[in-house]
């Protein structure tokens, strides 16, 4: 792995909204710095996708919202990595973590996703923390009192399995549309998380379940 004054970029630092996005006005095509062709979506779009998924597919809406995620996410870090290869002429991997994360930050910015955080505080209890202000899909949805984020979960399980090399899955603990401040995701092998998920059905909020994990109750849970 590189050190951070290791890290120098190819060419000029295209992680800033001016170089991110080129705009074909005449053919009305949007794109990254390596080509890919992305799409900017009104928020009337969104709230009539909620709407209409939840109506024709009930209590699977979430579960569809997340094996969507899933997929758009790995795509997304595929996409990612050829984007810092090109800039940094180094793998993803290669890079120091902080850095690393700095760039998915100013990237996930600059996508209209919100503004993130990634914590390793509970890494040793098996899990990674997200914290996401102005997400896209709960500030839309408004609040109508339980989490929406399903999409956006899904998405950040393909990233942080990208990151980690495991294969992890995500759950929201706390989200703007049922009232939170902020939305939180945690991550983390699926056994663990499907402990969460339960917790998060009782209706514990975030700072229950957190102090649950730091007293060790899944360790509890996982005992045989």
């Amino acid at each position: 792995m590189m050190r951070p004054d290791e890290v120098q970029p190819r060419a000029r630092n295209f992680y800033n909204e001016e170089d991110y996005f080129s705009l074909n006005v005449r053919n009305g095509i949007l794109r990254s710095p390596t080509g890919t062709r992305m799409l900017a979506l009104p928020e009337e779009m969104i709230q009539g996708f909620h709407a209409g998924l939840e109506d024709e597919t009930g209590a699977a809406a979430p579960v569809i919202l997340y094996q969507c995620g899933r997929w758009w996410g790995r795509q997304w870090a595929r996409r990612h990595g050829a984007e810092i290869r090109q800039f940094y002429a180094t793998d993803a991997g290669e890079l120091p973590l902080a850095f690393y994360l700095q760039v998915l930050r100013r990237v996930w910015a600059l996508c209209g996703w919100g503004s993130i955080e990634i914590s390793f505080d509970l890494r040793n209890e098996g899990f990674i923390e997200c914290s996401l202000q102005h997400g896209f899909y709960s500030e839309i949805v408004g609040n109508i009192g339980r989490t929406t984020d399903d999409l956006v979960a899904g998405v950040l399980s393909a990233i942080l399995s990208d990151i980690s090399g495991r294969d992890l899955e995500c759950i929201e603990i706390a989200c703007r549309s049922k009232g939170d401040l902020r939305c939180h995701f945690l991550a983390g092998i699926k056994p663990r998380v499907s402990v969460v998920r339960e917790w998060v059905k009782q209706g514990r909020s975030r700072a229950h379940i957190i102090e649950a994990i730091a007293q060790g109750d899944i360790r509890l849970r996982e005992a045989p």
